[in-house]
């Protein structure tokens, strides 16, 4: 490995150690899902990092925007109407710094409104039962897509460690690659966090759906194609 090899992949690897999760917390999802799909090692033997990273782009927008519009569905009025004045803040704002802040804010109260909504899930049943058909169909096709996210995270996560074996085992990918070393770090963090969380997704929120009497199919394949929803962040991912 020559001197400029090392030193650039040195710098890769130091942005990689210290770069910090934007958030696990995914435009129009339905057309963007068949680039989710497939291997990412290429004929060469070094990874293709960047058919994993717009991948895992896809699986994280779709899973922060189901997530969303399912914590707007579940959670009370108090945590809705919070909710949606972030949205509506979202939606006004074009500076990106500021519009990540924001997209983090609402991943957070997202997060929490679902974990709230699991704690009492009798009662998160109860209104969701006597919701108008609408919310429930919202309901419905935001879990499907949560489900989708969490399966082709899971299918996913183990290409993100073998992207970052990748750049170590190839100095000449890795120098091209440089400038993308935080994203990809927190592409690959956003990933396996979708992937080792999925419980909420697999079983807790199911579950109200069937303690509310809501039909639901449960996904259960990567391939599945996610429904129609709405765009509530913009199609703004990482």
């Amino acid at each position: 490995m020559n001197t400029l090899a090392k030193a650039s992949l040195s710098v890769l690897l130091v942005c990689m150690a210290n770069s910090a999760s934007a958030g696990f917390g995914l435009s129009n999802l339905k057309s963007m899902a068949s680039a989710v799909q497939g291997g990412t090692a290429n004929s060469g033997g070094a990874v293709d990092i960047n058919g994993f990273m717009e991948k895992a782009s896809v699986v994280n927008q779709l899973f922060m925007e189901s997530r969303t519009q399912l914590a707007l569905m579940l959670a009370d009025k108090t945590m809705v109407a919070e909710l949606q004045g972030k949205l509506d803040t979202l939606q006004k704002t074009s500076d990106p710094k500021e519009r990540k802040a924001q997209l983090a804010t609402i991943n957070t109260l997202s997060q929490s409104a679902l974990e709230a909504a699991n704690q009492d899930q009798a009662a998160t049943a109860a209104a969701l039962a006597s919701a108008s058909s609408e919310s429930k169909q919202k309901a419905v096709n935001a879990l499907t897509n949560f489900v989708i996210a969490s399966l082709r995270a899971t299918d996913l996560a183990p290409a993100g460690q073998s992207a970052l074996s990748s750049l170590t085992a190839n100095p000449t990918q890795a120098m091209s690659l440089a400038g993308k070393a935080s994203n990809l770090k927190d592409l690959v963090v956003d990933v396996k966090g979708i992937a080792t969380n999925s419980t909420m997704a697999l079983t807790q929120i199911p579950s109200i759906m069937t303690k509310a009497k809501i039909p639901f199919t449960m996904p259960t394949s990567a391939a599945t194609q996610p429904v129609d929803a709405s765009n509530l962040l913009g199609g703004t991912g990482n």
